[in-house]
């Protein structure tokens, strides 16, 4: 639960908002705000779930180790995939569809790049 911890101010940070700011989005007292990000409490689902909304991270990402930064593009693919019954206009469903190929493609890269850094066995001669 530490990553939440330091996540909650991370992300707050990361979008320029007070603890003020966010504690009367959340409808909570600031005191409440400082302690989820302090460690001292822990934020239920229903304030996780309106955070996602206010950070624009999906929940996982305040489990993360190292989230990725806020990206709305990423955020709104996401979103869309997580709701396959939701009605999509074609237009954005492409968008989207393009977004996650440039993602996926980017990851392969990535992981071509480590794997090109990597030690490779020396075969021994007999």
């Amino acid at each position: 639960m530490e990553h939440v911890r330091a996540n909650l101010k991370r992300f707050r940070e990361e979008r320029g908002l007070s603890q003020e700011d966010v504690s009367k989005l959340l409808e909570i007292s600031v005191d409440n705000l400082r302690r989820y990000e302090q460690g001292q409490r822990q934020p239920g689902i229903g304030i996780l779930q309106r955070l996602v909304t206010i950070y624009g991270h999906t929940t996982n990402h305040f489990f993360d180790e190292d989230p990725p930064p806020y990206d709305p593009k990423l955020i709104r693919a996401y979103t869309l995939i997580r709701m396959p019954n939701l009605s999509i206009p074609p237009e954005i469903d492409e968008e989207a569809e393009r977004l996650i190929e440039s993602l996926n493609r980017r990851v392969r890269e990535h992981d071509e790049r480590i794997e090109k850094r990597r030690p490779r066995p020396r075969n021994k001669k007999s």
